[in-house]
């Protein structure tokens, strides 16, 4: 029985450790409507199952600017991340903003819009 114990635990530790995925994505933004010279704060949560690794992702704004490829290391045992953006406006007008997520592991998208306001 003890050995059958033991090359239970030995076989075990062999497998191979789960890869990070991710399980759920939401995009929301802070405030929703933007006064004059205000700054947007976009925060993208990203669920996983626990494992330990790296996101892979990119914001890609209505403006056409896209961040480039940005990293996050993952932790075993993290099951929440939070990935920031800050868009600054500048100037009078009304402009109605989308900001995206491209994520990998995956291939997962979210995005949210709001609205830049100054008269």
């Amino acid at each position: 029985m003890v050995l059958l114990l033991a090359a239970a635990l030995l076989a075990w530790q062999q497998l191979p450790s789960a890869e990070l995925a991710v399980t759920e994505v939401t995009v929301t933004v802070h405030p929703d409507e933007l006064g004059c010279d205000g700054t947007a704060e976009v925060i993208a949560v990203v669920l996983t199952n626990g494992a330990a690794g790296s996101l892979r992702y990119r914001w890609l704004r209505s403006d056409g600017t896209d961040s480039g490829e940005l990293r996050e290391r993952v932790r075993a045992g993290q099951r929440e991340v939070r990935l920031p953006l800050l868009w600054r406006f500048h100037g009078t007008g009304t402009h109605r903003a989308r900001a995206m997520l491209d994520l990998e592991p995956g291939r997962r998208s979210a995005s949210t819009t709001f609205t830049y306001r100054c008269r």
